[in-house]
């Protein structure tokens, strides 16, 4: 069996098709990770913004 699972794994490694595959995967992946990463900073930055105008908006009733 180990033999086996050997072989599978050095086809798989050696087979074109599926090493563009992988890459393809890992592509999107990335890009998917690096869109929600931007999309966080967004909303914290917005987050940002209305602290700082509630703040703003209260200070002169102190």
């Amino acid at each position: 069996m180990g033999m086996a699972a050997g072989a599978a794994v050095a086809y798989l490694l050696t087979n074109k098709k599926f090493q563009q595959g992988v890459a393809a995967t890992g592509e999107r992946a990335w890009s998917t990770v690096r869109g929600e990463v931007e999309e966080l900073k967004e909303r914290l930055e917005d987050t940002q913004a209305e602290l700082e105008y509630y703040r703003n908006l209260h200070k002169g009733e102190e």
